[in-house]
């Protein structure tokens, strides 16, 4: 009688509970390996059960490699699926057969192993069906195993799963990206049964701004679960019954991984593969106004910065809220017509905090010139610091406090703007340092202009720029100009 109690209890808890399910599944895969729990795994297993119970029909799950996502939406899902629904169908897609195939064994030996066939007896394989590419069961249901770009002819899906489309290096492709989303809208989405009610999940590291992903996020109507590897700000997950609080600079899984394994990985596969793969957050290679090969670049133990005439240029947000612009200086040396960029400080920062970092920079760098848009936190700045004469000249240097603002106006737009001083780029008198944080991120914002999510040092260069190309020489400075 204990044996049965229990067998019931446990049968109870496994045909009902998503995440024993799934420990169950873990475990029959990798029986000499520990299962470590994480809080992601109930995020993404909640995300599943809702897609399941149709409450998301079109779902995007971004996360990094090596966070059980294939053993959680190519294995566990499927099986989880069939042994509450025999007659569900289910088409699984993989960037290659191989892939697919084994996505689709693991789950046979679910399906085949005695616990699910003691726990969900009307959930069988049928003989002379199932195969490498396709798992039928008795009740007409089944899991089919294909790649991008394979045939599905006469298959029909009540869920459709994409698990990592492409790879890094396909992604680089605007070809193979280009015949990932035709196949996929052309080819897999009309695989579904119910075009209204059918489910279609896409699971993948992002590689690029124009991925499969991308494509999708853009058109609209998708659900997106989001898992950067490094927290980049602080974070409050509640879905279903999935609870956790992140905060900004915590890890994924941060009992598998640690900083320093992370730093070496964000080394290994560089800024651009970093992001993309383990942050989500792909930049584009190349800008539609600057090239890669126009930037050049300086070992700061190189230059000659005393010998340099410097400007600062500042780009100031209105607000310091987090979803709000950031602030930015760029600092620049000038020497022969060529143009290097000693510093780029960013930051969100609030009034009182902004008019200290001001005078900090400036006694940190002692600039010529100092450009602030003469607009809302900018015109408070010029007025509390400036040493501006009616004509815009600074003038009084020396006095205490007074700092050699010069107010501008703008007259063009930021794509405007980029376009004017593209031609400095491309003559290659820009330089940026090499090996600090600060520079890859200005040339990856650089790179993804206009199509990035900020703009901010992009603005804040491009000011300056514009104004010197107005000045025929450094100690000529012209009065205040309407020319950016």
């Amino acid at each position: 009688m204990k044996n049965l109690f229990f067998y019931k209890i446990l049968h109870k808890i496994i045909a009902t509970s998503p995440k024993s399910f799934f420990i169950k599944v873990f475990n029959t895969l990798h029986p000499c390996t520990k299962f470590e729990d994480n809080w992601h795994i109930d995020l993404l297993l909640e995300h599943l059960l809702a897609a399941e119970q149709g409450r998301i029909t079109r779902l995007i799950i971004n996360i990094p490699p090596r966070t059980l996502k294939s053993i959680c939406i190519s294995v566990f899902w499927p099986a989880w699926i069939l042994a509450k629904n025999p007659s569900a169908k289910i088409i699984a897609a993989s960037y290659s057969q191989a892939l697919s195939y084994k996505h689709s064994h693991d789950c046979r030996i679910v399906l085949l192993s005695e616990w699910f066939k003691k726990y969900f007896p009307k959930t069988t394989l049928k003989q002379g069906i199932s195969n490498k590419a396709k798992l039928g069961t008795t009740r007409h249901g089944f899991r089919f195993a294909t790649s991008i770009g394979g045939t599905m002819t006469g298959e029909g899906a009540d869920f459709i799963i994409i698990d990592d489309p492409q790879t890094p290096a396909q992604a680089l492709s605007a070809n193979s990206r280009n015949k990932v989303v035709t196949w996929f809208e052309q080819t897999l989405m009309s695989r579904l049964n119910n075009k209204e009610s059918g489910v279609v999940v896409l699971v993948m590291q992002r590689l690029h701004m124009e991925d499969l992903a991308g494509h999708l996020l853009q058109k609209g109507g998708w659900t997106l679960l989001n898992l950067p590897m490094i927290a980049e700000k602080d974070e409050f997950w509640h879905f279903g019954n999935a609870q956790y609080k992140r905060k900004k600079g915590e890890l994924l899984h941060f009992v598998r991984d640690n900083k320093e394994t992370i730093a070496r990985l964000r080394h290994d596969l560089g800024e651009y593969a970093f992001n993309a793969q383990y942050q989500q957050s792909p930049v584009h290679l190349q800008s539609q106004f600057i090239k890669r090969e126009w930037l050049h670049y300086y070992q700061e133990h190189t230059i000659k910065q005393k010998e340099m005439t410097i400007y600062q240029s500042w780009d100031c947000a209105i607000k310091a809220k987090e979803s709000h612009d950031y602030t930015v200086c760029c600092t620049i040396g000038r020497l022969d017509d060529k143009y290097y960029v000693l510093d780029m400080f960013r930051k969100k920062l609030e009034y009182p905090y902004l008019k200290k970092t001001v005078i900090r920079l400036y006694d940190q760098f002692k600039p010529c010139a100092i450009l602030i848009e003469d607009k809302v936190s900018g015109q408070q700045l010029i007025q509390e610091l400036g040493a501006v004469s009616q004509n815009g000249l600074p003038e009084n240097i020396g006095c205490s406090n007074r700092l050699p603002i010069i107010p501008v106006n703008t007259k063009y737009d930021k794509i405007t703007r980029l376009f004017l001083t593209s031609q400095i780029f491309e003559s290659k008198s820009v330089f940026l340092p090499t090996n600090t944080t600060w520079a890859k991120q200005f040339e990856d914002e650089l790179m993804q202009f206009p199509h990035g999510r900020y703009d901010d040092q992009v603005d804040a260069i491009t000011q300056l720029l514009l104004w010197i190309r107005y000045t025929k020489r450094p100690e000529e400075l012209k009065p205040q100009l309407s020319f950016l």
